[in-house]
Protein backbone atom coordinates (compact mmCIF):
# COMPACT_ATOMS: atom_id res chain seq x y z
CA UNK A 1 0.00 0.00 0.00
CA UNK A 2 1.41 3.56 -1.08
CA UNK A 3 2.39 5.35 2.17
CA UNK A 4 1.73 9.23 2.40
CA UNK A 5 2.60 11.07 5.63
CA UNK A 6 0.64 14.07 6.53
CA UNK A 7 2.78 16.81 8.78
CA UNK A 8 0.39 18.66 11.40
CA UNK A 9 2.06 22.16 11.93
CA UNK A 10 1.89 25.82 10.60
CA UNK A 11 3.96 26.50 7.85
CA UNK A 12 5.85 28.95 9.85
CA UNK A 13 7.13 26.65 12.17
CA UNK A 14 10.95 26.70 12.57
CA UNK A 15 12.45 23.80 11.54
CA UNK A 16 9.02 22.22 9.49
CA UNK A 17 11.14 22.78 6.47
CA UNK A 18 13.94 20.38 7.77
CA UNK A 19 11.62 17.82 8.68
CA UNK A 20 9.91 18.14 4.43
CA UNK A 21 13.68 17.95 3.28
CA UNK A 22 14.32 14.55 5.30
CA UNK A 23 11.10 12.78 4.18
CA UNK A 24 12.50 14.12 0.70
CA UNK A 25 15.29 12.39 0.49
CA UNK A 26 13.96 9.56 2.36
CA UNK A 27 11.96 8.79 -0.40
CA UNK A 28 8.89 9.25 1.65
CA UNK A 29 5.49 10.88 0.40
CA UNK A 30 3.97 13.54 2.22
CA UNK A 31 1.35 16.24 2.21
CA UNK A 32 2.23 19.80 3.08
CA UNK A 33 1.41 21.10 6.11
CA UNK A 34 -1.15 23.18 4.82
CA UNK A 35 -3.09 20.83 4.10
CA UNK A 36 -3.85 19.41 8.09
CA UNK A 37 -6.05 21.90 8.35
CA UNK A 38 -9.00 20.87 6.19
CA UNK A 39 -9.41 17.98 8.03
CA UNK A 40 -10.67 19.98 11.16
CA UNK A 41 -13.16 21.21 9.11
CA UNK A 42 -16.96 19.68 9.26
CA UNK A 43 -18.29 18.03 6.36
CA UNK A 44 -14.45 16.54 4.96
CA UNK A 45 -16.02 13.93 2.59
CA UNK A 46 -13.01 11.55 3.19
CA UNK A 47 -14.36 9.18 0.59
CA UNK A 48 -14.05 11.62 -2.17
CA UNK A 49 -10.28 12.89 -1.19
CA UNK A 50 -7.32 11.92 -3.85
CA UNK A 51 -5.28 11.22 -1.16
CA UNK A 52 -6.02 9.89 2.14
CA UNK A 53 -2.93 9.76 4.72
CA UNK A 54 -1.78 6.72 5.96
CA UNK A 55 0.12 8.31 8.87
CA UNK A 56 -0.23 11.61 10.44
CA UNK A 57 3.45 13.47 12.21
CA UNK A 58 3.04 16.13 14.28
CA UNK A 59 6.00 18.20 15.23
CA UNK A 60 6.44 19.61 18.64
CA UNK A 61 4.30 22.14 20.22
CA UNK A 62 1.80 21.64 16.76
CA UNK A 63 -0.68 18.88 18.31
CA UNK A 64 -4.14 19.44 17.32
CA UNK A 65 -6.89 17.85 19.00
CA UNK A 66 -9.20 17.63 16.30
CA UNK A 67 -6.90 16.30 13.66
CA UNK A 68 -5.59 13.47 15.69
CA UNK A 69 -9.13 12.62 16.72
CA UNK A 70 -10.07 12.70 12.91
CA UNK A 71 -7.33 10.60 12.03
CA UNK A 72 -7.42 8.26 14.85
CA UNK A 73 -10.88 7.27 13.60
CA UNK A 74 -10.09 6.74 10.30
CA UNK A 75 -7.33 4.07 11.28
CA UNK A 76 -4.32 6.51 10.74
CA UNK A 77 -1.41 6.25 12.43
CA UNK A 78 -0.97 8.71 14.66
CA UNK A 79 3.14 9.49 15.75
CA UNK A 80 5.22 12.51 17.19
CA UNK A 81 7.77 13.72 14.98
CA UNK A 82 10.55 12.24 17.76
CA UNK A 83 9.03 8.90 17.55
CA UNK A 84 9.10 8.74 13.73
CA UNK A 85 12.95 9.64 13.74
CA UNK A 86 14.16 7.00 16.31
CA UNK A 87 12.55 4.54 13.87
CA UNK A 88 13.83 6.11 11.27
CA UNK A 89 17.45 6.55 12.27
CA UNK A 90 17.02 3.14 14.54
CA UNK A 91 20.08 1.36 12.89
CA UNK A 92 21.83 4.60 11.70
CA UNK A 93 24.99 6.93 13.60
CA UNK A 94 23.52 9.91 13.86
CA UNK A 95 26.47 12.92 14.25
CA UNK A 96 24.77 15.68 15.63
CA UNK A 97 26.77 18.85 15.54
CA UNK A 98 26.52 21.79 17.68
CA UNK A 99 27.10 25.49 16.79
CA UNK A 100 29.03 27.20 15.83
CA UNK A 101 29.67 25.30 12.53
CA UNK A 102 32.53 24.91 10.56
CA UNK A 103 31.08 25.18 7.10
CA UNK A 104 32.66 24.57 3.55
CA UNK A 105 30.86 25.62 0.42
CA UNK A 106 27.72 25.22 3.20
CA UNK A 107 28.16 21.98 3.94
CA UNK A 108 29.67 20.72 7.74
CA UNK A 109 33.20 19.81 7.38
CA UNK A 110 32.43 16.47 9.24
CA UNK A 111 30.10 15.51 6.24
CA UNK A 112 33.04 16.07 3.60
CA UNK A 113 35.41 14.20 5.79
CA UNK A 114 33.35 11.11 5.89
CA UNK A 115 32.74 11.92 2.04
CA UNK A 116 36.31 11.65 1.40
CA UNK A 117 37.10 8.70 3.88
CA UNK A 118 34.34 6.89 1.29
CA UNK A 119 31.64 6.49 3.61
CA UNK A 120 28.91 8.22 1.44
CA UNK A 121 27.02 9.97 4.53
CA UNK A 122 23.76 11.58 4.41
CA UNK A 123 23.42 15.27 5.30
CA UNK A 124 20.01 17.16 6.23
CA UNK A 125 21.21 20.79 6.68
CA UNK A 126 19.90 24.32 6.18
CA UNK A 127 21.96 25.77 3.03
CA UNK A 128 23.01 29.32 2.38
CA UNK A 129 20.03 30.10 0.83
CA UNK A 130 18.36 28.65 3.59
CA UNK A 131 16.63 26.26 1.79
CA UNK A 132 17.36 22.85 3.66
CA UNK A 133 19.41 20.23 1.67
CA UNK A 134 18.24 16.65 2.82
CA UNK A 135 20.63 13.60 0.63
CA UNK A 136 20.33 10.13 1.31
CA UNK A 137 23.45 8.37 0.70
CA UNK A 138 24.45 4.84 0.97
CA UNK A 139 26.38 5.24 3.95
CA UNK A 140 24.75 4.66 7.26
CA UNK A 141 25.50 7.95 9.10
CA UNK A 142 23.78 11.30 8.68
CA UNK A 143 25.16 14.63 9.75
CA UNK A 144 22.82 17.03 10.99
CA UNK A 145 22.39 20.30 13.32
CA UNK A 146 21.87 19.57 16.95
CA UNK A 147 19.86 22.68 17.02
CA UNK A 148 17.50 20.91 14.68
CA UNK A 149 17.07 17.45 16.48
CA UNK A 150 16.48 19.82 19.61
CA UNK A 151 13.08 21.64 18.06
CA UNK A 152 11.96 17.94 16.86
CA UNK A 153 12.34 16.53 20.04
CA UNK A 154 14.51 14.37 19.29
CA UNK A 155 17.46 15.47 21.31
CA UNK A 156 18.95 11.67 21.36
CA UNK A 157 17.77 8.92 19.35
CA UNK A 158 19.46 5.76 16.87
CA UNK A 159 23.12 5.29 17.41
CA UNK A 160 24.75 8.13 18.39
CA UNK A 161 27.93 8.93 17.38
CA UNK A 162 31.24 8.45 20.51
CA UNK A 163 31.81 11.71 22.25
CA UNK A 164 35.08 12.90 20.51
CA UNK A 165 38.59 11.81 22.94
CA UNK A 166 40.71 12.31 20.12
CA UNK A 167 44.35 14.07 20.45
CA UNK A 168 45.89 17.33 18.74
CA UNK A 169 48.22 20.53 19.92
CA UNK A 170 48.61 23.76 18.99
CA UNK A 171 52.18 24.75 17.66
CA UNK A 172 52.69 28.34 16.84
CA UNK A 173 52.19 27.71 13.26
CA UNK A 174 51.08 23.89 13.16
CA UNK A 175 48.61 21.69 14.66
CA UNK A 176 50.06 18.25 15.22
CA UNK A 177 47.21 15.62 15.36
CA UNK A 178 47.36 11.75 17.10
CA UNK A 179 45.50 9.19 16.86
CA UNK A 180 46.02 7.73 20.50
CA UNK A 181 48.89 9.28 22.83
CA UNK A 182 51.33 7.25 21.50
CA UNK A 183 50.90 7.75 17.59
CA UNK A 184 51.52 10.38 16.04
CA UNK A 185 49.73 11.04 12.43
CA UNK A 186 50.52 14.66 11.17
CA UNK A 187 50.97 17.88 11.14
CA UNK A 188 48.63 20.62 9.28
CA UNK A 189 49.06 24.60 9.44
CA UNK A 190 46.42 26.56 11.83
CA UNK A 191 43.03 27.05 10.86
CA UNK A 192 42.39 30.05 8.87
CA UNK A 193 39.39 31.05 11.55
CA UNK A 194 40.74 30.91 14.74
CA UNK A 195 37.26 30.73 16.69
CA UNK A 196 36.73 27.73 14.70
CA UNK A 197 39.86 26.04 15.34
CA UNK A 198 38.95 24.06 18.04
CA UNK A 199 35.69 22.80 16.58
CA UNK A 200 37.54 22.03 13.65
CA UNK A 201 40.12 19.88 14.79
CA UNK A 202 37.26 18.15 16.87
CA UNK A 203 35.23 17.16 13.55
CA UNK A 204 39.18 16.09 12.09
CA UNK A 205 39.48 13.71 14.72
CA UNK A 206 35.87 12.61 14.98
CA UNK A 207 36.46 11.35 11.31
CA UNK A 208 39.40 9.42 12.34
CA UNK A 209 37.67 7.75 14.92
CA UNK A 210 34.73 7.10 12.67
CA UNK A 211 37.39 5.53 10.40
CA UNK A 212 38.35 8.33 7.77
CA UNK A 213 42.03 7.89 6.98
CA UNK A 214 44.90 10.49 7.72
CA UNK A 215 45.44 10.52 4.08
CA UNK A 216 41.87 10.95 3.14
CA UNK A 217 41.97 14.01 5.41
CA UNK A 218 45.45 15.19 4.21
CA UNK A 219 44.03 14.54 0.37
CA UNK A 220 40.34 16.83 1.49
CA UNK A 221 42.11 19.25 2.88
CA UNK A 222 44.55 20.12 0.17
CA UNK A 223 41.61 20.59 -2.14
CA UNK A 224 40.11 23.15 0.00
CA UNK A 225 42.63 25.15 -0.11
CA UNK A 226 40.82 28.30 -0.55
CA UNK A 227 39.21 27.39 2.78
CA UNK A 228 42.18 26.16 4.36
CA UNK A 229 45.72 27.21 4.62
CA UNK A 230 48.35 24.79 3.23
CA UNK A 231 49.26 21.67 5.03
CA UNK A 232 52.62 20.42 5.57
CA UNK A 233 52.88 17.87 2.29
CA UNK A 234 56.84 18.38 3.34
CA UNK A 235 56.95 16.68 6.56
CA UNK A 236 58.08 13.35 7.09
CA UNK A 237 54.50 12.49 9.25
CA UNK A 238 56.46 10.69 11.38
CA UNK A 239 57.24 12.49 14.52
CA UNK A 240 56.51 15.58 16.37
CA UNK A 241 58.08 18.67 14.84
CA UNK A 242 58.47 22.34 15.95
CA UNK A 243 55.96 23.56 17.91
CA UNK A 244 55.05 19.99 19.92
CA UNK A 245 57.74 19.75 21.68
CA UNK A 246 57.24 16.57 21.43
CA UNK A 247 55.64 15.96 24.75
CA UNK A 248 52.89 13.41 25.16
CA UNK A 249 49.26 14.09 25.22
CA UNK A 250 47.26 12.97 28.06
CA UNK A 251 44.38 10.25 27.88
CA UNK A 252 41.72 13.13 28.07
CA UNK A 253 38.80 15.21 25.75
CA UNK A 254 40.98 17.46 23.18
CA UNK A 255 42.52 20.40 24.24
CA UNK A 256 40.38 23.66 23.90
CA UNK A 257 42.73 25.40 21.88
CA UNK A 258 41.36 28.71 22.49
CA UNK A 259 42.25 28.30 25.95
CA UNK A 260 46.10 27.20 25.44
CA UNK A 261 46.52 29.95 23.03
CA UNK A 262 45.10 32.79 25.67
CA UNK A 263 47.96 31.11 28.40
Amino acid sequence: MHHLLQLTAGSSVEGIDGLEALLGAAGLAYLPVSEATAWAQAGVDWERMSEIPTGLLWWPGQENEDILTLAQARGIECQSVAEFLHKLWKDELVFSLPEPYVLLNGRPLLWHLLQAGGFEPSLLWPGLDKTWIGERGPGLCWVVPEAWLNAAGAASLGRRAAAVEGYWEAGVEELAFYRSKFQFLGFLERWPQPLLEHKACAEIVQALEYGVSWADIKRALRSWGLEVRRARWDMDDTGPGTGTGGEELPASPAYDLENRRAG
